[in-house]
C-alpha cells in the first residue's frame, strides 16, 4: 500500500509538473 501511495504521488507530481510546464510554454 505504501509503495502504491508513493507511486501515485510521483505520478500526480509528474502530471502537475507537466501541466505547469505546458502553461508556461
Amino acid at each position: 500500500f505504501f509503495g502504491w501511495l508513493i507511486k501515485g504521488a510521483i505520478h500526480a507530481g509528474k502530471a502537475i509538473h507537466g501541466l505547469i510546464h505546458r502553461r508556461r510554454h
